[in-house]
């Protein structure tokens, strides 16, 4: 999957995701402000129809069930006259005769919180009417009329679930709307950011292969922009580091190169990084030697020897010795260790003496019969 893809997809499930999250919240939002508007509606409702009903003349059941009936259709509310036992004496919703057949109300929640506190509230599913409810009731006192001790109002929430229904399809048809703008935005911000990518990409590789031109537009001034100038940086830095070595190491290499010692450099795990012409010349070696382990090149025991204590650290004499690849020639060998602080290592150097060697020996030769002809 591509990084631009990557990005489209992050950023449309990021709106799609805030959007998701706020049309949830707008109507739960929604759902509590209309049932607290209902809510508050029947608070004032109840006490309203509580304080009428506190100076109502004693009266039969009968009237007492038709005037809640009134007053339901008044107030376009389910209302419910009850008694300090809990039992219903008027409900608007249902016939007198039918009063004795409905459930004794004392245990709803709304009863007892009005009995403790003077008004009870609740919401919940009515098996009466089949829908949610909520109910109000209110604690009331009246000495002519001792059966009324509560009046209680109720509405079904249908209203509301109509509202948060049409409130829900805007909410989707906006939702819609803002996704597709969010999948174009996020398309045209996924290219851009992808160009300017490819960009750095391109000049990235043009620096790898040695092509250190500057770039032909800028970066920008946002992170990536930083970003990339910061990578700019350090590859001209690097380029220029680059250089120098290279530089460095062509002077060690005509300086080496011009040695009349043969020179060998030997990493930490023993190979050959480095034979220079002499010391070719010197052990006869035809194929490049970099790479290989020194006891290929150097079949000696005492070279190894020394090599292997100036890997340890140790800096070693000078020895006098011939190699059986050159029986005649004679070379003193002398090895030490790189500097720890850059590396492990050693430097192994080779000194040719045939030719002193060989002189030494005509000279005591010469001496020698010089000798003999005075005597």
């Amino acid at each position: 999957m591509s990084f631009r893809t990557r990005l489209f997809l992050a950023s449309v499930g990021t709106a799609a995701l805030a959007l998701a999250v706020a049309t949830v919240l707008m109507s739960r939002s929604m759902r509590l402000s209309l049932e607290q508007e209902i809510e508050n509606g029947l608070i004032n409702q109840a006490r309203l129809a509580a304080e009428t009903l506190a100076d109502q003349p004693a009266t039969t059941q009968a009237a007492i069930d038709a005037l809640a009936e009134r007053l339901g259709r008044l107030i376009d509310a389910r209302v419910t006259f009850i008694a300090p036992d809990g039992t219903v004496v008027g409900e608007s919703s249902r016939a007198f005769d039918h009063l004795p057949s409905i459930d004794n109300h004392g245990t709803r929640p709304e009863v007892i919180e009005a009995q403790a506190e003077g008004i009870g509230r609740a919401t919940r599913y009515s098996m009466t009417v089949g829908t949610d409810m909520m109910y109000v009731a209110v604690r009331l006192r009246n000495p002519n009329a001792p059966q009324l001790a509560y009046v209680r109002l109720a509405l079904p929430l249908t209203g509301v679930e109509e509202e948060l229904a049409t409130v829900r399809q805007l909410a989707l048809l906006a939702f819609g709307v803002a996704l597709t703008a969010a999948l174009v935005l996020a398309w045209g911000a996924s290219a851009l950011l992808t160009r300017r990518v490819r960009a750095i990409a391109d000049v990235a590789a043009r620096y790898r292969a040695g092509d250190l031109r500057p770039p032909e537009r800028g970066f920008g001034e946002d992170e990536i922009g930083t970003v990339a100038r910061a990578l700019d940086a350090s590859a001209r830095e690097l380029a220029h580091r680059v250089a120098e070595l290279d530089a460095d190491r062509a002077r060690m290499s005509a300086i080496l190169g011009g040695m009349i010692e043969g020179v060998l450099v030997i990493n930490d795990l023993g190979r050959l990084e480095l034979v220079n012409g002499a010391a070719r010349r010197m052990l006869k070696l035809q194929a490049a030697p970099e790479g290989r382990h020194y006891l290929e090149i150097v079949r000696h025991p005492r070279v190894a020897e020394q090599i292997g204590a100036a890997l340890q650290g140790t800096t070693t004499d000078g020895q006098e010795l011939s190699l059986s690849i050159d029986p005649g020639a004679v070379f003193v060998a002398r090895s030490a260790p790189v500097d720890p602080t850059v590396r492990r290592g050693a430097v192994l150097v080779l000194h040719d003496i045939t030719d002193l060697r060989r002189a030494d020996q005509i000279r005591r030769d010469f001496v020698a019969n010089i000798s003999h002809e005075l005597r």
